[in-house]
């Protein structure tokens, strides 16, 4: 099938084009005026330069596609402001799905959303963070268009995604072995994480399949742990003593959002938002039982060995700084 593919020069595109390259025919849309040499090892994906926010380019881009997978957007450590991010998370997503429906061709419209908007029952529910509100925002205006047009939709919602090649985890190896890294509360709060392969094999699941048609699925994996635990298996895979020391998250939260409030004025920019404060502090526990009844999905990747490899890559990347 012809798919079209958004964020693929991202850390979950470049995976995903990987699982669907030897399947599937590729088309690539990334933002024009710039070079994607990661893109240089799929040489029979079509890549298409456009402006995101011309419609007509991104109906064009579409036509004759079968399948939009729609990944692009910006993350909840971004330094954008809040109108940026909801032009990419909501804004985009919609330019996106109107360019499918208008391309006549296109059978199924894929949206990768985030499952922190959509929490365990009794679970605190942080939808006040602008990550959060911005993806549900985007769902909100796929779900309209699609419903009108009559195009299939799915909704696919990944928990904390990680895995080889990700940099995002870094920050805190290196906190925790420089030993400056302590807990925002107790650390006794679920905590689980979704590997980028799990995800791009459940995208490679749903694709022109009508059992996934007009659902919503979470993926993320079964059994969760502690963000404690979690910290202890980087801090024993780096080989450094456990952090013992613990923030109260109440004066955490005033201080960033001083910060956020006066940053127009001090010019700081802290590597933690509000948003990546949630991610780290609240419970995560997610209901991903519709993916095991509806689609025999589990996630299977070994998160032990996972992690260790995260830590050697990035203990690698230091000793050649």
């Amino acid at each position: 099938m012809k798919v079209v593919i958004t964020g693929s020069t991202g850390f979950i595109g470049i995976n995903l084009v990987e699982e669907l390259y030897n399947k599937h025919e590729l088309v690539l849309l990334v933002r024009s005026g710039k070079s994607y040499p990661q893109l240089g090892r799929f040489p029979k994906a079509k890549i298409v330069a456009v402006n995101f926010d011309n419609q007509k380019e991104l109906e064009m881009a579409c036509k004759g596609s079968e399948i939009v997978v729609h990944l692009a957007g910006l993350l909840p450590n971004s330094t954008s402001s809040v109108k940026e991010i909801y032009s990419v998370n909501a804004g985009l997503a919609g330019n996106m799905i109107r360019a499918a429906i208008r391309s006549k061709s296109v059978k199924q419209f894929i949206l990768c959303s985030t499952a922190f908007i959509d929490w365990f029952a009794g679970m605190s529910q942080p939808k006040e963070t602008v990550y959060t509100a911005s993806k549900l925002e985007g769902e909100k205006v796929v779900k309209q268009e699609a419903s009108g047009a009559k195009i299939p939709l799915t909704i696919i919602r990944p928990g904390f995604i990680y895995g080889e090649g990700n940099p995002g985890m870094f920050p805190i190896f290196k906190l925790i072995k420089s030993g400056l890294f302590f807990y925002v509360g107790t650390g006794t709060h679920d905590f689980e994480l979704t590997h980028v392969r799990d995800l791009t094999r459940f995208i490679k699941l749903v694709i022109n399949n009508r059992k996934a048609f007009d659902k919503t699925f979470i993926v993320s994996c079964y059994r969760t742990f502690s963000f404690k635990q979690f910290v202890e298996s980087i801090s024993k895979a780096l080989n450094v003593r456990s952090p013992s020391r613990h923030l109260s998250p109440t004066l955490v939260k005033i201080g960033l959002k001083i910060v956020d409030l006066t940053k127009s004025i001090t010019k700081i920019n802290l590597p933690i938002s509000m948003d990546t404060f949630y991610t780290f502090t609240c419970p995560r526990k997610f209901d991903v039982t519709a993916a095991k009844r509806e689609l025999n999905f589990e996630t299977n990747m070994d998160q032990g060995k996972e992690i260790s490899k995260l830590v050697k890559s990035f203990t690698i990347l230091t000793q050649r700084q």
